[in-house]
Parts: structure tokens; C-alpha cells; sequence
């Protein structure tokens, strides 16, 4: 063996070993950079995106948008954020109103026929309130009837989302904007589904009396009907499916059954805000009345008058009914006799209130 050779050899593998290790620090920093902008990348798509770029709309639907003047929006979530358009309201919709009464409706024949009667029975001659029926576009679009309706009532507010259940959300959140940029001088909100029956003189009259005095004291809450201790359903096949990467929790929060909800305006205001600080997933009355408002610190109040099924002998001691709406109107002659069920209920004799006997 060479010895005068030896020093050179372990120059040469300390010389390899420094450059393993170099060429090692510089695939794990550029390893890291690529995870960075990868995630970065992956976020501005996910998190920024319009409904065009999922939702392909045909001609009819472009048209029938390009004739209307729709003002941008955007939903915004913790982790997601949703550019769309709404109708622009006419400055004159909400002057002088106490409530304003926001209702879930799509562009079918069978829900034109539902906004019909509810026009015919709910609201007519009723000066203290403003209604707007919210619709999104769908794949069978009727736009030349939409159109002749929209010119004919004035009371439908179009966004230029896709109306179908999985994303109500949208059409809900919507529904706040246009409070919130249009109607915040109407110190009262509602959101109801279009097959709700409110009988709204009695409404108007819960309202005066701030629900038995409930609300005197306070600026904001949520009034429905409460739902406690619920689950997400976990089945595909259920149209409320949810899975565990949208919502990883076993019980939903707190939250409104969503075919009837009133907010004050100041909670509107505070919910839209809370909503930046919330995850985001598809079920909007869980999303908008339960974890927005745990962030918002609103409180819910469960009202027996909210009910799908009324309550016929629930009243005050001073005869006032309580059950103020009925749900399941499916069909526009169901808007006409829910109305009249509830018009009709009359109190006890002896009233008695829930939770006595």
C-alpha cells in the first residue's frame, strides 16, 4: 500500500461526503419551496373561483343575465372564497318597511306557481313589509317566463349562482348581502323556504311585543326553531350527505331549522363578518345559523310558535296565538288553506302557554 497517497484519499471522501450533504440541504430546500408555492397555488384556486368556472351555463342563461344589471359580491369563509352577481335593488324596495322577508325560491313552473300564491295570500296589503324571492339558475331554464315575472312583481332578486340544494348556501349568504348592502335600515329579517306559510299580521304582532319582552334587551339574536345535539348524516345516497373531510366533527353546533329564521339587521351585519372565521361546508343552515353565529357569540332563542306542525292551542293569556307560520306547502293550493288553518286558530278559552299545564 501506497501511504504517501493516503492523505489525498481522505481529502477526496470528506470532499464527497461535504458534497452529499450540500447537494442533500439543496433538494430538501427546493423540495420546500415546491411544497410552498404547491400550497399556495392549491389555496388561490380553492379559495378565490367564480360559478363559471364550475357550472357551465348555456346560451339562454348568458342572455337572459346580460339583459339584467347585477352588481359583484363575493362569499367569504376561512377557506373559501365565492365571487358572484346579484340583482341591484331599487333604492325605493325597503324605504319605510319594519320587515323584510327573504324566501328560498328556484325557477320551476311549480315554485312560480308557490311565489303566485304567496303574493295572492301572504303579502298582499301589507306596506309595513318587503319580500324577495331569491333564484339561481338551473340547467332547464325557463327565462322568458322568469323574465315577464321579474317585469311584472319586481320582487325577485336573480344571482348568478346554481340553484340546486347543495348550494343553498350561496342563495342563504345572498340573502344577507342584499340585506345588509340594501335593506339595513329594516330593523327586521326573515329567511323562509318557499313552501313556509307565514301568516305575517301575526307575525308583525310577535315582532311589537319583542316576543314576549325576550327581546327588549338585547340587539342580537337568531329566533326558530332550535335544533340541539344533531348528527351529520354520514349515507351517500342522502341528498344531506356530508362527509367527514367537510365536517370532521360528530354533532353539528347549535342551529335554525331552515324554513324559518329571523335575525335583527345588527345580526345580519355581525353573522356576514363572523362567516370570514368559519370552515367552510355545504350545509346552510347548520353553516349560517349554527357555526357562524357560535363565532358571532349570537345567541339562538327557540320560539314554540316556530313549528312545522302548529301548536293549535299555544296562546298568551292575553289570546295571542302563537303559531305564526306552518311548513310542507308544497303546492300553491297548500300556500292558500295552510293560510287559512292559520288564520282561523283561535285561542282557549282557558290559553295556556308551553311548558304549563
Amino acid at each position: 500500500m501506497n501511504w504517501s497517497s493516503l492523505p489525498e484519499v481522505v481529502h477526496l471522501q470528506r470532499f464527497l461526503i461535504k458534497f452529499r450533504l450540500k447537494i442533500e440541504q439543496l433538494n430538501k430546500k427546493y423540495v420546500l419551496i415546491f411544497l410552498v408555492i404547491t400550497f399556495f397555488l392549491y389555496t388561490s384556486l380553492n379559495l378565490y373561483h367564480s360559478y363559471n368556472e364550475y357550472f357551465a351555463k348555456g346560451e339562454t342563461v348568458l342572455k337572459f343575465e346580460s339583459d339584467l344589471v347585477l352588481d359583484p359580491f363575493q362569499a367569504r369563509f376561512e377557506n373559501k372564497r365565492q365571487n358572484y352577481k346579484m340583482m341591484r335593488a331599487n333604492s325605493k324596495d325597503c324605504q319605510g318597511k319594519d320587515l323584510a322577508i327573504m324566501i328560498m325560491s328556484t325557477a320551476t313552473e311549480n315554485n312560480a306557481r308557490l311565489r303566485e300564491a304567496m303574493r295572492k295570500v301572504m303579502f298582499k296589503n301589507q306596506p309595513r313589509v318587503v319580500h324577495k324571492f331569491f333564484i339561481g339558475y338551473e340547467e332547464e331554464f325557463p327565462a322568458s317566463m322568469l323574465i315577464d315575472e321579474m317585469n311584472e312583481y319586481k320582487d325577485i332578486v336573480y344571482y348568478d349562482g346554481k340553484g340546486d340544494y347543495r348550494n343553498n348556501y350561496l342563495k342563504w349568504y345572498a340573502m344577507y348581502q342584499w340585506h345588509a348592502k340594501y335593506c339595513s335600515n329594516v330593523k327586521t329579517f326573515v329567511k323562509i323556504d318557499d313552501d313556509t306559510t307565514v301568516h305575517i299580521p301575526r307575525l308583525l304582532e310577535w315582532i311589537d311585543r319583542d316576543f314576549n319582552f325576550v327581546t327588549r334587551q338585547i340587539d342580537d339574536y337568531l329566533i326558530c326553531a332550535l335544533y340541539l345535539g344533531m348528527a351529520p348524516l354520514r349515507v351517500k345516497e342522502n341528498r344531506w350527505y356530508i362527509t367527514p373531510d367537510e365536517y370532521p366533527y360528530r354533532i353539528w353546533p347549535n342551529y335554525c331549522v331552515g324554513y324559518f329564521v329571523l335575525a335583527s339587521n345588527s345580526t345580519v351585519q355581525k353573522l356576514l363578518k363572523a362567516a370570514e372565521k368559519v370552515h367552510f361546508f355545504p350545509m346552510d343552515d347548520v353553516l349560517l345559523t349554527g357555526a357562524v353565529s357560535a363565532v358571532a357569540k349570537i345567541p339562538i332563542l327557540d320560539f314554540p310558535g316556530i313549528r312545522s306542525e302548529p301548536n293549535d292551542r299555544l296562546c298568551t293569556n292575553d289570546g295571542l296565538h302563537y303559531s305564526l307560520m306552518r311548513h310542507n306547502s308544497k303546492f300553491a293550493h297548500l300556500i292558500e288553506e295552510d293560510y287559512k288553518f292559520l288564520d282561523e286558530l283561535k285561542c282557549p278559552t282557558k290559553p295556556f302557554e308551553e311548558g304549563h299545564d
